[in-house]
């Protein structure tokens, strides 16, 4: 039976893969097709994503704001701003930081070479691995090539001293990485809405956030983390492919909408 860092690492692993064989990129403009646009004003409900033309806004009403923790980013607000695999990658990006900020030495950083695909790249982190300790020995993060300001890469930190190293209070690092994990299931909200999986998600973050996640152990801190987007990357592969196919889903359109379908 595996053990738990096997397992970790294996998940880890196979939600980079996941989400780049449904590229998450490729369901924002699928999905907005399908969304009704917004030309003349309006009022807009909070339960469901509007198309919006450029030059186009909206302004939030004060009192859906008061609860800062399930509210959706200024950035979520426009659907043109709406970049999943970016809050992806900048989710990777900031789990990186915080154990790197922490003083845990990297074992390996395996950067994305320009014209390699993910096959390549995957093949290129494999071969790496064995000389490190293998795949149970490694917290696997991984940024994307267009949102990275290195170009993307798959950075390999060691799991013994995750397991040694405690997130100490007030740690900014891990604050930063609450809030890009925060910011991608509130993206994932403001796509499909309160869903289950949504809803599972925004109570792991409520109890991830609790204090910073100060006193927690660095592995625990960043698995936690990187296990909250593979249930909601597993959502929105399953609506893409029923909006590919021919079947617009009522979970991704505007409220207005909705009754035409159902």
């Amino acid at each position: 039976m595996p053990s738990q860092e096997e397992q970790v690492a294996q998940q880890n692993l196979a939600s980079v893969k996941y989400a780049h064989r449904n590229d998450i990129t490729r369901v924002v403009p699928d999905l907005k097709a399908s969304l009704p646009s917004m030309k003349k004003g309006g009022v807009v409900q909070k339960t469901g994503p509007v198309l919006l033309h450029k030059g186009e806004t909206v302004v939030p009403n004060p009192a859906d704001q008061q609860d800062q923790q399930s509210a959706p980013d200024t950035d979520a607000i426009s659907g043109e701003s709406v970049n999943l695999h970016r809050a992806f990658s900048k989710l990777h990006e900031a789990v990186c930081l915080m154990l790197d900020e922490l003083g845990i030495k990297r074992n390996a950083t395996v950067p994305h070479v320009p014209g390699e695909n993910m096959t390549q790249h995957m093949d290129a982190v494999g071969k790496v691995l064995p000389t490190v300790g293998g795949i149970s020995a490694n917290m696997i993060t991984a940024t994307h090539t267009e949102h990275s300001a290195t170009g993307g890469e798959t950075v390999l930190h060691p799991t013994d001293k995750l397991h040694k190293t405690i997130v100490p209070k007030n740690f900014a690092p891990a604050k930063a990485a609450i809030a890009a994990c925060r910011s991608f299931v509130n993206k994932v909200d403001f796509l499909v809405g309160e869903t289950p999986e949504v809803q599972l998600a925004k109570s792991q973050i409520s109890m991830i956030g609790k204090q910073d996640m100060a006193g927690m152990t660095a592995f625990d801190a960043a698995t936690a983390l990187l296990s909250v987007p593979t249930p909601l990357i597993q959502l929105l592969a399953r609506r893409h492919s029923e909006v590919k196919h021919g079947e617009q889903h009522s979970g991704l359109t505007a409220p207005q909408a909705r009754h035409k379908i159902s």
